[in-house]
């Protein structure tokens, strides 16, 4: 191979792989990017999945509690914002939730489950979650099902 070939053929192949670094990068479906909201500044997070985990929280500490509740499946069932999936409860009006203090009824639950009854579907049981990832998923729990009634309260309002 000559010398004028060898670098017709390096230019080639560099312009090819920033074509496909061009073409995959620009054509991602499920990663996008997201600003995120904080008191004094404005960080931009690319590849924030918002389909998978919603839009990101100005709360650093709510949103590390939601990425929790979405990590161990919860939002599977009962679904990102607490609007159930088939026959999940419906966290935003259990009675266990309402009178839940710090976890101490929800991380019950997730350390032992709930077995098929004729009203509920199971719930599986997560024994190896610790105090703190209960706490966070409970804080979720509860700020989610805050805002899923205030927002039933403001359209309520409306009408």
């Amino acid at each position: 191979m000559n010398t004028k070939n060898k670098y017709s053929y390096k230019l080639l192949c560099i312009a090819l792989m920033l074509l496909t670094y061009i073409f995959i990068g620009c054509n991602s479906t499920t990663n996008q990017t997201a600003a995120i909201y904080t008191r004094d500044t404005t960080t931009i997070v690319n590849d924030y999945d918002t389909a998978y985990i919603g839009t990101p929280l100005a709360d650093t500490v709510m949103q590390h509690n939601k990425e929790t509740f979405v990590i161990y499946g919860c939002a599977y069932c009962h679904g990102l914002y607490l609007t159930p999936v088939g026959e999940a409860a419906d966290l935003r009006k259990s009675n266990i939730v309402g009178a839940d203090v710090n976890g101490n009824l929800i991380g019950q639950i997730l350390h032992n489950g709930i077995p098929l009854t004729a009203k509920s579907s199971p719930m599986p049981q997560y024994s190896d979650l610790n105090e703190d990832d209960i706490r966070a998923i409970s804080a979720y729990i509860h700020y989610a099902r805050e805002e899923a009634n205030k927002a039933s309260i403001d359209t309520l309002m409306k009408k």
